[in-house]
């Protein structure tokens, strides 16, 4: 229970993580923001479709911006490290980063490099929130096909992104006391981490209370009778093997957790 909770709190980003998310925004011919003009281009009048592209190119000048900006970060992060490693180890090697490593001199010029790089995410993120709108607007009017489903997933990766800027700038500038942060180095691999420093409290209020009951299982086939069935909820990964009136089972894979319906 303590590593499943812990894993879902966590989080880790490295340099190949966020140059996917503004690859998603750069590409002309693949990805979401692709998907968008294609989508909207081949049913949208010119006055429409050109509103649509212009909110598209200034999320792609941003991203370009942001990529040079994602290089120059990971560069200064290695170039800070790399006096706190032994060059060639064989192994991922983890940096705590805590107050006296923050209060060195040069980390000043980590967070520096993050706040060029965090401007740019932003500005990424609220953007695709912004055409979520542009898009919202236009569904009732024309047929852009799954319009609907491609706002959502808009917003959604604007959300994504955010929270994952606001994990980066946690780690770097703004940390909090109930967490703790590392940096793991391997040959020129950075990853940075953040994870919760006391998980009580969280499996508390996350999973114990408001609930009439919990399951914990390291992979097992659960039957469950009794009245008012539909009051229980499972995520997608458990498997419903038979059910009827008064009861449901269900396979449940190793290592989750379900909750029963408050």
């Amino acid at each position: 229970l303590e590593s499943a909770v812990t894993n879902g709190l966590s989080f880790r980003a490295d340099k190949r993580f966020l140059q996917s998310i503004l690859d998603e925004v750069i590409m002309p011919r693949a990805g979401l923001i692709a998907d968008v003009q294609r989508r909207t281009r081949s049913v949208l009048p010119p006055e429409f479709s050109d509103k649509i592209d212009s909110m598209v190119d200034e999320l792609r000048r941003e991203a370009h911006l942001a990529s040079t900006r994602l290089d120059e970060f990971f560069t200064t992060l290695y170039y800070f490290l790399s006096g706190m490693i032994t060059g060639r180890s064989q192994f991922a090697q983890q940096i705590r980063l805590i107050p006296a490593v923050r209060s060195q001199p040069d980390f000043e010029e980590v967070e520096i490099s993050w706040d060029n790089l965090s401007k740019h995410l932003r500005v990424i993120a609220k953007g695709h929130g912004r055409l979520a709108d542009g898009v919202a607007e236009l569904i009732d009017a024309f047929d852009i096909e799954d319009g609907e489903e491609l706002c959502l997933t808009l917003a959604s990766n604007g959300r994504s992104l955010e929270d994952t800027r606001e994990n980066m700038t946690a780690i770097i500038s703004t940390p909090l006391p109930e967490m703790i942060y590392w940096a793991e180095v391997w040959k020129e691999r950075i990853s940075l981490h953040a994870a919760p420093l006391h998980i009580g409290p969280l499996v508390d209020e996350h999973i114990f209370q408001g609930k009439e009951g919990v399951i914990v299982s390291q992979g097992a086939t659960v039957r469950l009778n009794g009245t008012g069935m539909n009051s229980v909820s499972f995520t997608p990964s458990a498997t419903v093997i038979d059910s009827g009136d008064n009861f449901i089972e269900v396979q449940i894979p190793a290592g989750e957790i379900r909750f029963t319906g408050s």
